[in-house]
């Protein structure tokens, strides 16, 4: 808790007693804890005052026992033994961490306060400055989600709120409101309608006094109005900055999909709790599907986990939980048996009941909010004090098996409004709805028809009785789902149309890998954009769904469409059991930067692009995965050799090419079948049947058709130019130029001729073609209208003569279509040679040969570090030794170059520290950062390794150091914030949690974005990620260093941590064994390591010679296979292998193609078991383990080696004291 560095000031001795006096956090300075000791207690005295005072009447080794208990304050263990006290610290500790409610972006604290009982139901009102008060002292311990409604009181919570929220209070919290929910007449009645949720928003943002709300519920749902009614009024109030985020209450499964489609819900709140579990089955499931928040109300039993049978007796008259079932006489008695398990437990843990009930809520996942409610601070306390209770999955499954179904008695509610009747009538009868209450100028013979969204408005309906009334609503809703399937007319399309609705579209087989597919499909490219403005997603997924049900199953995206947005929508409209009833097909590789065409296809790309696809699809595997457009730097066997691992692994089924050459087609097929090669091919773009179509019939492979409409020009000719939306493409191809546009509409005249005379529209009749160049194809027409897909469905019913065909390709013959099919640089079949795959030289591998390619394309995968947002590339790049320790400093040009290349290669992660040179390696990425780079990267550094006088090295970790080092590696970085800012070392002087809260302060001021620890214990870390959390913790991890996997990576992954592990090649020993211990430098501190003496290395060369056996056998170096392993250990891990070399960096980047199975991973690990490595990695002082650094002052010196080449020689020979000193 002290040191004599510290600040004298704060240092005081006597004979007898030791007072020490740490500077208070502002949270703090209300009081000053007074500790005495006698021979059997310590009591405690809290003053008003800005310090904390500790008086220990004992002997020094006493004191030392204090300080250790002091500094795990945030432990559920203090060195009080009273339970009570215990809590109401943690409460004061101002230490509630955040958590992302939802995937819209909003950020809450994990536990949040319930504001009902302040104003109603559970009693009296209580006094308004206490609950002032109250609310108050939650913020200042860091509750800043404050829950009301507009029903509490009603009215008066959300008055009571407007009051505490004054004087810049509301700029510190999430404020929550719902609306809905009214009692009349001592009855509850519900509403949705748009007129009540307009009015409803606006009174409760003039009782709150604030201009918007954070987030919004409906209350309950109104089953009376659709649910989309109510989230479409609640959008408009989104998009007009009323509300920022859209919630739901007690609302079923089916309500959360139908509102979710209208727009994104952020939160549901729910009852949760151990009592309460009835939304585990089918709600909990959604939500986490569709990435929505939980916000759990009641998560202590309506406080029964309080005191249990007690709290009853104890209710005044006017609380209504007097009325619930639960509480009745009847079902008491046998639900009390509950708490007293619950007890039981809780006793054995050492916290209260209610805290342990609590527990169990927050243990449910980070996506889950518990908002306890209470009208005292100290019950207040209690509850914060449940984040610090830790549960194990056994204690999970025991307080479970505490409150099963059937060991609870009576309904959590009475006979009233609930989730189980919050299905809403749909949309398609929206028509038929009526009640009194809508309109004032209703009578009982009367039904007044709600407004129709513009879909719905051709008709107005009057409906004057009611019997008439019930008939006619059934068949307006018939009407809307099969209107646009069955025409009023007797036109010849009827022929057509007829077809969408029998669903018997034939099935092909496309291909030979045994893929069959509906014989049209959709193209859904058209849905989100390029072709004018996306269109709505409800209508899109209405579309989709006719398609699917008329027999259309192959379905066919990108995740260029939008981009990303296509496959999003198609991800929405699958739910609900519709993905096994579709064949899908998306694709990667083609992307737009800067308004220019990238193509990708290397291996981590590709991975990257399907991880991605999956998770906006909401699926777990694609059906047909296509190459959108081939990477010409990338030879092609590389890039299927990576969709054939993507095939064995389940992630796709079957392997396509669009836009492929011939000799193309045929190398990727070599490394594995490709089942369907997709083209444009129409009757105006026929240049693949010379060539490319004879390829795909010799292979077996299928031919999916794009296009086949000419974009839309055989539906209308040359009048579909004229009406193009300024944002559609198809405005610029060459094609609809007017100068080609004049000869080419003679080609659609004469196919409208031909039509004519087959009796069907122009358009039918160029799909029909299609359709009959034979049972291998398949082509996939695009619409958004329901009826121009009719239209297409009806032209597989057309048939076509040979004199036909002839005919037809008579008209669309090569020299009778003016203009190319695309612009310039927009890729196509006839430039998709890649380079040929490299034959390897004698003792070198495919990878090595082209592993230059990989490292210029840029292709790295992102990763999510932590679970507070920050996103880096799945590599990083050590800095450290391109200015120290590992011999003499590189020149500042060669590794500013070597900088660039990396980021141009996808590695965007860069790591140093302040104490690397010292200082020089900051300066040196200040420069590389220069010229918009920064921009460009996730820039990481680190403070708490300083030297003192006489080149005495200490590690500091308290406020005004951590405060000091930033804004130094600010200036010598030249930026304004750091990405990532680490703790080097743990200061074991002082308590984490002071460290912490001023990391914490700079977060908040913007200097730096995320924490980060380095070498750090778990405990260490449990109790950072209490104060604020911690996004990444930085270790030694690698084939020869795994001491970290028995603790710390578990801490990491429970709490959400990312891992950044340096050093993963052995400090360079899996690049070449002991011959790279050989020549190491004078001044490469390396030499001196334990486990690079030669006692050591002999033995350790073994553990490198297996690798490099295992490597010959995968085809790649023994440095990416150590670098690999590292890389399959999870998603949450980034190494960041550091380097001076460009031809070194290139090989560390194809390690990210090295793909392990799980037995070569547990042969790998085999080698390197812990007596299976000699030598300790690093002096025992330096790590998460043992004694601070500053015991050991003469190994600061090691941080010199390098400066110059006159003194390295000096600090190595301080540095081999140091070793055997030590």
């Amino acid at each position: 808790m002290t040191r004599s560095t510290y600040d004298s000031t704060y240092h005081s001795t006597t004979a007898a007693a030791t007072t020490t006096i740490l500077p208070a956090p502002s949270f703090y300075q209300t009081a000053s804890i007074h500790i005495t000791h006698t021979h059997t207690h310590i009591y405690i005295y809290i003053y008003a005052h800005t310090y904390i005072y500790i008086y220990i009447y004992m002997h020094t080794h006493i004191y030392t026992h204090l300080s250790l208990c002091l500094s795990h304050t945030l432990t559920p263990s203090l060195c009080n033994s009273d339970k009570n006290n215990n809590r109401s610290y943690q409460a004061m500790a101002g230490v509630v961490r955040r958590i992302k409610l939802g995937s819209q972006g909003l950020e809450v604290s994990a536990q949040g306060l319930g504001c009902m009982g302040m104003s109603a139901f559970y009693g009296p009102p209580k006094p308004d400055q206490d609950m002032i008060t109250l609310i108050h002292h939650a913020i200042d311990a860091g509750v800043t989600l404050l829950d009301t409604s507009d029903v509490y009181g009603p009215y008066t919570n959300e008055i009571l709120l407007g009051k505490a929220l004054k004087g810049g209070v509301r700029d510190k919290v999430e404020l929550a409101t719902k609306f809905g929910l009214s009692s009349v007449d001592n009855k509850w009645d519900t509403r949705g309608d748009p007129a009540y949720v307009r009015a409803a928003i606006e009174g409760s943002l003039k009782r709150l006094g604030i201009d918007s709300v954070d987030l919004y519920y409906q209350h309950r749902i109104d089953t009376r109005v659709p649910i989309e009614v109510t989230v479409g009024e609640l959008k408009k109030l989104v998009e007009e900055g009323k509300i920022k985020y859209i919630g739901l209450s007690e609302a079923s499964g089916s309500t959360i999909r139908r509102a979710h489609a209208v727009h994104p819900i952020t939160a549901v709140q729910l009852e949760w709790s151990l009592w309460a579990r009835d939304v585990e089955e089918d709600i909990i499931p959604t939500c986490r599907e569709l990435g929505i928040g939980i916000v759990a109300y009641s998560p202590l039993g309506r406080g029964f986990f309080s005191s249990g049978a007690n709290l009853v007796d104890n209710l005044a008259n006017d609380d209504f939980r007097k009325s619930l079932p639960r509480f009745q006489a009847e079902n008491l008695e046998h639900n009390k048996t509950v708490f007293e398990r619950v007890s039981d437990l809780a006793a054995r843990k050492g916290c209260t009941p209610s805290q342990l009930a609590l527990a169990w809520v927050h243990h449910q996942g980070n996506d889950v909010c518990p908002i306890p409610g209470t009208t005292k601070i100290e019950n207040f306390n209690q509850n914060i004090g449940a984040l610090s209770v830790k549960l194990t999955p056994e204690e999970m499954a025991e307080l479970e098996s505490y409150a099963s179904a059937d060991a609870v008695k009576g309904d959590r509610c009475m006979d009233d409004i609930r989730l189980r009747n919050s299905a809403t009538v749909f949309m398609e009868s929206r028509m038929s709805m009526t009640r009194s209450a809508y309109d004032s100028t209703n009578h009982s013979a009367t039904a007044t028809i709600l407004p129709a969204p513009s879909f719905y408005q051709t008709a107005s309906i009057h409906i004057t009785h009611t019997h008439i009334y019930i008939h006619v609503s059934l068949s307006l809703t018939h009407t809307q789902r099969h209107s646009h399937s069955s025409l009023c007319n007797s036109d010849k399309n009827n022929n057509r149309s007829y077809q969408a609705m029998a669903g018997v579209v034939r099935r092909i087989k496309l291909g030979s890998q045994g893929l069959e597919v509906s014989a049209q499909g959709l193209g859904c490219m058209s849905m989100s954009g390029h072709y004018g403005p996306p269109k709505p997603d409800q209508d899109m997924i209405t579309l989709i769904h006719h398609a699917i049900d008329a027999g259309v199953t192959l379905l066919d995206t990108a995740d260029v469409y939008g981009p990303y947005t296509n496959e999003i929508l198609l991800g929405k409209a699958l739910k609900g059991g519709v993905r096994d009833k579709v064949e899908l097909g998306t694709k990667f590789g083609s992307s737009s930067v800067d308004n220019k065409w990238v193509i990708r296809g290397d291996p981590a790309f590709v991975r990257a692009a399907i991880e991605g696809s999956l998770k906006r699809l909401g699926i777990d595997s694609v059906d047909l995965y296509y190459q959108h457009r081939i990477d010409t730097r990338v030879p092609i066997e590389v890039t299927v050799g990576e969709l054939k691992k993507l095939v064995e692994e389940g992630k796709i089924k079957y392997i396509g090419l669009s836009e492929a050459s011939a000799s193309t087609i045929r190398r990727a097929h070599a490394v594995h079948p490709i089942t369907a090669v997709q083209l444009e091919w129409s009757l105006w773009a026929r240049d693949v049947e010379e060539d490319i179509i004879p390829t795909c019939r010799e292979l077996g492979i299928g031919i999916v058709a794009y296009s086949p409409l000419g974009r839309g020009f055989f539906s209308s000719g040359a009048n579909l130019v004229d009406n193009l939306a300024n944002d559609d493409f198809r405005k610029y191809l060459p094609r609809f130029q007017a100068e080609n546009l004049e000869h080419n509409k003679t080609i659609f005249d004469r196919v409208s001729d031909l039509a004519a005379r087959k009796g069907c529209t122009p358009s039918q009749l160029a799909l029909a073609w299609v359709h009959h160049q034979g049972n291998d194809v398949c082509p996939i027409p695009g619409t958004t209208k329901i009826e121009n897909f009719n239209q297409n469905i009806g032209a597989l019913s057309v048939k076509l003569t040979l004199e036909e065909m002839a005919e037809l390709e008579s008209y669309a013959s090569a020299d009778a279509v003016k203009g190319d099919r695309y612009m310039d640089g927009i890729s196509t079949w006839k430039d998709s040679e890649t380079p040929p795959l490299l034959t390897p030289s004698p003792g070198n591998s495919v990878i090595n040969n082209n592993r230059s390619y990989q490292a210029m394309t840029g292709v790295v995968r992102r990763i999510k570090l932590g679970s507070q947002g920050l996103e880096v590339s799945a590599q990083g790049l050590g800095c450290m030794g391109m200015s120290a320790f590992y011999g003499a400093p590189k020149p500042d040009q060669d590794m500013i170059s070597l900088i660039h290349h990396a980021i141009d290669a996808g590695v965007t992660f860069l790591d140093t520290s302040d104490v690397y040179g010292p200082f020089t390696n900051e300066i040196l990425l200040g420069k590389a950062l220069k010229g918009g780079v920064r921009e460009k990267v996730e820039l990481a550094t680190k403070f708490g390794i300083r030297f003192a006088e006489g080149y005495k090295m200490e590690v500091r970790g308290d406020p005004a150091h951590v405060r000091t080092s930033l804004e130094s590696s600010l200036k010598r970085l030249g930026v304004d914030s750091v990405d990532l800012y680490y703790q080097h070392r743990i200061d074991t002087s002082i308590p984490i949690e002071v460290t912490v809260g001023e990391l914490k302060r700079l977060v908040e001021e913007g200097k730096i974005k995320y924490i980060g620890l380095s070498e750090a214990s778990a405990s260490t870390i449990r109790r950072a990620h209490a104060v604020h959390p911690i996004s990444a913790v930085q270790l030694e991890w690698s084939l020869w260093s795994r001491d970290s996997e028995q603790e710390i990576i578990p801490t990491c992954r429970e709490l959400g941590i990312g891992i950044v592990a340096y050093c993963p090649l052995g400090r360079g020993f899996f690049s070449s064994g002991a011959k790279f211990v050989e020549n190491l430098a004078p001044d490469d501190t390396r030499k001196y390591l334990a486990r690079f003496q030669p006692e050591n290395v002999e033995h350790n060369e073994a553990l490198f010679e297996r690798v490099s056996e295992l490597a010959t056998r995968k085809g790649c170096t023994p440095s990416q296979l150590a670098l690999a392993w590292v890389h399959h250990q999870g998603n949450d891990v980034c190494p960041i292998p550091g380097t001076t070399k460009i031809a070194n960096f290139d090989e560390n980047i194809a390690a990210l193609t090295v793909k392990l199975t799980p037995e070569e991973m547990a042969e790998i690990e085999s080698y390197g078991l812990e007596d299976a490595v000699k030598g300790d990695r690093m002096p025992s002082h330096s790590t998460w383990r043992n004694v601070p650094f500053r015991v050991c002052e003469d190994l600061c010196l090691i941080l010199f080696c390098g400066v110059s080449s006159l003194s390295s020689a000096f600090y190595v020979v301080i540095f081999i004291k140091v070793l055997r000193d030590n």
